[in-house]
């Protein structure tokens, strides 16, 4: 069966089984589109000129001549243009161009062909002759909307040459027969009548001028010429055109006829590739990019522990203070000059010694020298957060290495589970140990079975045990978040004033030069202790043992 394949300017008809493509090669009175290195040409019926033996007409992908992919059957001149039926070889390369045109069609973008041209010869935008010599199929071609062509320099077939022996006679009468048959359609399909593509007039006599070949001032001869410039007659045209079909003339052969008029060309109507990348590209060093700064690697790290506490600038290496061990106190009194109550108060000092945190590199010195946008900016908020991940750390292992350490009680027949019930035990400790709860660290997988507990179980719940001041755990700021840190089934109860965090006010930055390699070395500083006021305020909670 025999599938039609539409598109603008050229319609193909696949026959697959019988391997044949025709195909509309050439439109007439359609302007070709604008090159990079030509304008654009349209032809006029009767100006291309088609090969007596068909045969010689090859067909190609891409106009890629070592990738031939059949020859002409047969070429028709029609009223809408030159009309190829194509014989499409049985190689790998005939069976892709066959499954590529039906692919083209079942994709709505059908496969589309461009003409193979020499000897092209034009007066400005009109073509004035050329012949065919082959077709290629390609992704686009010059005659439909957004395509360009360019000329090739040369083809692998050159101009026939005149028989030995010709005389000028000879010559004259085989070129009025070689243009008498590019102007005449080379099969029996005729024009269709009432149409504007009338076949041209017969030849004049050898000394008549040529009816319609401009001269070189731009007038049509066989009209009054110029008094500067003479007609040019039909012998000396037909010497022209001789030279041009041998690549002989002369540009004052050319303007003679007429100075617009271009000298013979070889045209592959195609689009020439000017690739990205490769050889003849704008190489990747050469060009700059989009430019985006550091790309998106998940939310700056949230400290999960030291906001938790109260917090200081830290003023020296070591931060030295005291607690009553035993604090004073006194009694009733019985008055009257008796001895007033007295105990005997105990203190014991109190000290954190700083760690400290540091990170260096040394960066290549391009990165200044070129100003490499965001790259500095980035770098030290990379460190930053880096340190404060590490001072979260440090204040995490000095609160767990502290805390009082207490087993939850059973949570059998407790609608609201074992993990709420282990958050109010150790609630109740801080608050036996004089302080207010202020947040709950849970381990993970506790956490999430916590948070599938309906509200309503328990917030009234922890409203009546922990006696919070503002009246209801939501508008608290009671903070109950996960910490991977925490073993299985553990859960930290605390108070914001059980420990004060001291910190440089700000990380210290270095930047100094490598005068050995050539870089630029920075230094990160920073530095954090500690101080542990209440450990009885800090409750570790681990589960229940039957």
């Amino acid at each position: 069966m025999t599938e039609p394949i539409e598109f603008e300017h050229s319609a193909i008809f696949a026959n697959i089984a019988e391997r044949s493509l025709r195909a509309l090669l050439l439109p007439w009175g359609e302007l070709s589109r604008q090159s990079p290195t030509t304008t654009p040409i349209r032809f006029s019926r009767g100006r291309v000129k088609v090969p007596r033996d068909i045969s010689i007409v090859g067909a190609n992908v891409g106009h890629d001549h070592f990738a031939p992919v059949g020859r002409a059957a047969q070429i028709s001149d029609t009223e809408k243009g030159i009309v190829g039926v194509f014989s499409i070889a049985a190689t790998d390369e005939g069976d892709q161009l066959l499954a590529d045109a039906k692919a083209a069609w079942d994709s709505g973008s059908p496969l589309k062909v461009s003409p193979e041209l020499r000897n092209i010869t034009r007066n400005g935008e009109e073509g004035i002759f050329a012949e065919l010599i082959g077709v290629a199929f390609v992704p686009d071609g010059a005659f439909q909307s957004a395509a360009v062509f360019s000329f090739a320099t040369a083809l692998d077939e050159a101009p026939a040459t005149a028989p030995d022996g010709e005389t000028d006679a000879d010559k004259i009468a085989r070129l009025e027969r070689e243009l008498a048959q590019a102007n005449t359609p080379p099969t029996t399909e005729p024009a269709p009548a009432g149409t504007d593509n009338k076949p041209e007039a017969p030849a004049p006599t050898a000394e008549e001028t040529i009816v319609g070949l401009p001269n070189t001032l731009g007038a049509k001869t066989g009209s009054p010429a110029s008094t500067e410039e003479q007609p040019v007659t039909k012998r000396e045209a037909f010497a022209i055109f001789e030279a041009i079909r041998s690549g002989e003339a002369t540009e004052e052969m050319l303007a003679r006829i007429n100075p617009t008029l271009s000298k013979g060309q070889n045209g592959m109507f195609a689009l020439n590739d000017v690739k990205y990348t490769g050889a003849g590209s704008v190489q990747p060093d050469e060009r700059r990019s989009q430019w985006i700064d550091q790309v998106w690697d998940g939310r700056t790290y949230v400290q999960k522990v030291l906001a938790l506490f109260n917090h200081k600038d830290l003023t020296a290496k070591v931060v030295s203070g005291f607690r009553w061990t035993t604090k004073p106190g006194g009694g009733t009194w019985a008055g009257n000059k008796a001895n007033i109550p007295s105990n005997t108060p105990a203190t014991e000092p109190v000290t954190a010694t700083a760690a400290f945190y540091a990170g260096g590199h040394d960066h290549a010195i391009e990165h200044q020298i070129f100003d490499t946008p965001g790259y500095f900016e980035s770098y030290f908020a990379m460190e930053a957060e880096s340190y404060a991940e590490w001072a979260d750390g440090q204040v995490r292992t000095a609160v767990l290495a502290a805390a009082t350490s207490v087993e939850a009680d059973n949570p059998g027949g407790l609608t609201i589970g074992a993990g709420w019930s282990a958050l109010i035990d150790g609630a109740t400790e801080v608050i036996n140990a004089n302080a207010l709860p202020s947040f709950a660290l849970v381990a993970p997988a506790l956490w999430k079975s916590m948070m599938k507990v309906p509200n309503s179980d328990t917030l009234g719940y922890l409203d009546a045990a922990l006696g919070l001041e503002a009246g209801t755990l939501d508008r608290s700021g009671f903070v109950i978040r996960p910490l991977a840190a925490l073993a299985v089934g553990n859960i930290l109860v605390g108070a914001k004033e059980a420990a004060t965090v001291h910190e440089l006010p700000g990380l210290i930055k270095i930047t100094a030069p490598d005068t050995v390699k050539g870089g630029i070395d920075t230094n990160v500083i920073g530095a954090a202790a500690t101080v542990i006021h209440k450990a009885t305020a800090l409750q570790l909670v681990t589960p229940y043992t039957p």
